[in-house]
């Protein structure tokens, strides 16, 4: 007879819910990837020292995981009904970050100590986005990057709608910026329509045929005629040392 299968863990709800994988799941509670799995098929205990560490990771209530009741919602430490923004919330909480509570401080200390914690997020990320950028830089892949960054803040945009007056103080750099940019499009565009249309800037003279030049000015009258009429029936404007010398003493 086939054995019936045991229900699934709650904390597979929760690992489901936030995205993560088994693997992703074991490597932040510090387990083996099996030991989650047997926890989630039911053949493996979920114990207390695990379950504090998922509520701390995820703020997800350690008595509702040991309980394990699927009957029954999840639910934070405090009782409030869990949802996937509670781990987002607890992720993104490093110490000092610009919505901690305060008491007794002055509201200036507060709200300045809440701008320099925003400022460095913004020079953190702002940073990783440059140097991903450049890292793709002359490459296709910088067309996909560009393309994932534009979706991606697409949707962030409309759960974290931007501040328009951070936005205007960064006018005049991107404005500088596109600028630049079209100055160094232009520069290639002509140089391509030159190319294309042959209308190529002349090459500068070597050295020696600017002696040639010279030489050639300083020439008396019958060679410069003599030295024109072999260029014209021999299609060449090169000179020959040899034929001139000839023509120089004929004269």
């Amino acid at each position: 007879m086939a054995q019936i299968p045991a229900r699934r863990h709650v904390i597979a709800d929760v690992r489901l819910e936030t995205g993560l994988s088994q693997a992703e799941l074991a490597k932040i509670l510090g387990v083996a990837a099996i030991s989650i799995q047997k926890i989630e098929q039911g053949s493996l205990k979920l114990s207390e020292d695990l379950a504090i560490k998922a509520q701390k990771v995820f703020d997800v209530s350690a008595a509702w995981l040991l309980t394990n009741d699927p009957t029954q919602l999840a639910v934070t430490p405090r009782g409030d009904l869990w949802t996937e923004d509670f781990y987002e919330l607890t992720q993104g909480t490093p110490p000092g970050h610009s919505w901690e509570v305060h008491y007794g401080i002055p509201k200036a200390d507060a709200e300045n100590s809440a701008t320099a914690f925003t400022n460095l997020k913004a020079a953190e990320f702002g940073a990783l986005i440059h140097a991903m950028l450049q890292g793709a830089k002359g490459r296709p892949k910088q067309g996909i990057l560009l393309h994932r960054l534009r979706k991606a803040l697409e949707t962030w945009k409309k759960d974290f709608p931007p501040d328009k007056g951070t936005l205007e103080k960064h006018r005049p750099v991107i404005e500088k910026a596109a600028k630049a940019f079209k100055e160094a499009q232009t520069k290639i565009t002509e140089l391509g329509r030159g190319h294309v249309w042959g209308d190529k800037p002349a090459r500068p003279k070597s050295k020696e045929e600017t002696s040639d030049d010279k030489g050639s000015a300083q020439l008396p009258a019958g060679l410069k005629k003599a030295r024109a009429q072999r260029a014209r029936r021999s299609g060449s404007t090169t000179s020959n040392s040899l034929i001139d010398e000839i023509l120089e003493k004929a004269i």
